[in-house]
């Protein structure tokens, strides 16, 4: 889902797994950018949506989930089989 979107969409991100951990490194996330091109800024509620989703894909799962915002385009989201969230 990442991998495509952000391609298309040629954002700047890495995206690396092993058999524990997921983690989504966005330094430029394209919607970002388009919305403080034409809007000037972001809401602050703007990544409250993609933390959200992370939530809800991890609920009821055997993964937790962490997001964060590193700053207007960036932002790091992981996602962890419990068992290795410590």
């Amino acid at each position: 889902h990442w991998e495509y979107y952000y391609t298309r969409e040629q954002g700047q991100f890495t995206l690396t797994w092993d058999d524990d951990v997921l983690e989504l490194h966005v330094s430029r996330c394209p919607a970002a950018e388009h919305i403080i091109e034409k809007a000037g800024k972001l809401s602050p509620h703007y990544y409250l949506f993609a933390g959200m989703l992370v939530e809800y894909w991890c609920e009821g799962t055997p993964f937790a989930w962490s997001f964060e915002v590193e700053g207007d385009m960036s932002y790091r989201a992981v996602v962890r089989r419990k068992h290795a969230a410590q």
